[in-house]
């Protein structure tokens, strides 16, 4: 089902890679699933209007799911771009708004917003944003949140550091293994 609403959302003209049961995929092939996967989500933000979903980091809203998946999207694509020595463009006005909404604590005025986000990831340096390395979205509602910046809770029994550098190195070995070039 997944597979026919990725060609439904893309409004596919020809059969689009799908990654299942680990199957080795080629570069372009995950890039075109991460397109795929933005499609879907577009459609359910359009979609869920005033209604809420489930994020580790809240109840998030439409704007706070796609201030989260800009952040995927800009932060990770920025590292793959990083690692394979590409300039990757990065949409101003796309993150504004998701600085301006997940990252509310980051100040608005001290560099572009690209680098801001990077910044607010703890991926670039910018005079004025504490670079914190345990990081977190605000993704519910802003009439929810407590001017604090919001920072990862713990997995159960680890500690912030502990659970950080697991998430980490998790997240590294997963890009190492999408885009290993074979």
């Amino acid at each position: 089902m997944l597979f026919y609403a990725g060609q439904l959302a893309r409004r596919a003209d020809r059969r689009l890679p799908v990654l299942r049961n680990g199957r080795a995929a080629l570069p372009s092939e995950q890039v075109d699933n991460v397109l795929t996967a933005a499609h879907l989500l577009s459609v359910q933000l359009r979609n869920i209007g005033t209604g809420r979903a489930w994020h580790p980091s809240g109840l998030a809203d439409a704007t706070g799911w796609a201030g989260v998946a800009v952040t995927e999207i800009v932060v990770h694509g920025s590292d793959v771009a990083s690692a394979l020595h590409l300039e990757l463009p990065i949409p101003a006005e796309a993150c504004a708004r998701t600085v301006s909404k997940v990252f509310q604590w980051i100040p608005p005025v001290v560099a572009a917003p690209g680098r801001l986000l990077l910044a607010a990831t703890g991926r670039a340096e910018v005079h004025g944003v504490r670079v914190d390395q345990e990081w977190w979205w605000q993704s519910a509602p802003l009439s929810q949140w407590d001017s604090a910046a919001r920072r990862r809770t713990p997995l159960a029994g680890l500690g912030v550091r502990a659970t950080t550098a697991v998430r980490d190195r998790a997240e590294l070995l997963t890009w190492r293994t999408c885009f290993s070039l074979r």
